[in-house]
C-alpha cells in the first residue's frame, strides 16, 4: 500500500506531498509532488505496474538531467569509439548548451527533440550535420536504457522526423568532360578505362557520367 504524507519546509509551511510505495519483491519508491492529486495518481500507476509486473525503476531517469548524461557519455563512451572523438565531444558540448540539456531524462520526448532540430536549422546547420547530432543523442539514450539503470526510457529520437538530405547534383557532361576522364584512365591503366566503360553499361562506347562521381548510370539520347 502507498502512504501519502504532507511535506513541510523549515518554517513549517507545507510545500507538497511525499509518497512512499512499498510492495514485496520491489524496491521502495519515494517521490514528492506539489499536490495530493498528483501524488495519488503516481502511487496508483506505480502500484498497478508492480501488480502487472511491468514496473521499471524510473528513479534514475527522473533525477538525472540530459546534461549530466552527456558528461558521462563524453567520459565513458566516446573514448571507446574509433578515432580521436573530437567531433563527438563537440556534438556533446553543443547539446549541453541547448535548453533540452536541463530536462530530466525521463521527461524528454519527441517534441523536445523536434524543438532542438528547429534550433539547429535556424542556426544554419546542414541536414547531414543535424542527423549526426541526432545520432549521438540517440546512442546516448540507448546506452542509458541498457547500461545506466534507465530501463524505463524510450528513445525520443526515434519519434521524430529527421531532416531530409538534399538530392545530389545530377547533370550531363558536355563537350570533352566525358572523354577527358576516360583518356586519363587509359593513360594510367587501360584496364581501368575498360572498367569505367563497363560501369557505364557499355564496353566500347563512352556512356554518360553523373557529375562528380564514378560513372553509375547511362542514358541514351
Amino acid at each position: 500500500m502507498a502512504s501519502i504524507i504532507p511535506s513541510y519546509d523549515r518554517e513549517g509551511e507545507r510545500i507538497g506531498w511525499q509518497v512512499a510505495v512499498r510492495k514485496k519483491g520491489f524496491p521502495a519508491q519515494y517521490k514528492t509532488f506539489r499536490t495530493r492529486k498528483e501524488a495519488e495518481g503516481w502511487a496508483t500507476i506505480t502500484e498497478s505496474e508492480m501488480v502487472r509486473e511491468v514496473w521499471r525503476d524510473r528513479s534514475e531517469a527522473e533525477s538525472t538531467t540530459l546534461k549530466e548524461c552527456l558528461e558521462r557519455y563524453a567520459q565513458d563512451i566516446i573514448p571507446t569509439k574509433n578515432g580521436d572523438g573530437r567531433r563527438e565531444r563537440g556534438f556533446a558540448r553543443q547539446w549541453q548548451a541547448r535548453p533540452i540539456a536541463c530536462c530530466f531524462m525521463a521527461s524528454i520526448d519527441g517534441q523536445d527533440v523536434s524543438a532542438s532540430i528547429k534550433e539547429m536549422e535556424s542556426e544554419g546547420k546542414a541536414a547531414n550535420t543535424i542527423r549526426l547530432h541526432l545520432a549521438l543523442l540517440s546512442h546516448l539514450f540507448e546506452v542509458a536504457h541498457k547500461e545506466w539503470r534507465m530501463a524505463s526510457l524510450i528513445n525520443p529520437v526515434e519519434l521524430v522526423r529527421k531532416p531530409k538530405l538534399p538530392q545530389g547534383l545530377d547533370r550531363r557532361l558536355v563537350d570533352d568532360e566525358e572523354s577527358r576522364p576516360l583518356s586519363t584512365c587509359q593513360s594510367i591503366n587501360p584496364e581501368l578505362a575498360s572498367i569505367v566503360r563497363f560501369a557505364c553499361g557499355r564496353e566500347s562506347t563512352p556512356g554518360m557520367f553523373r557529375a562528380g562521381h564514378i560513372p553509375v548510370t547511362v542514358t541514351d539520347q
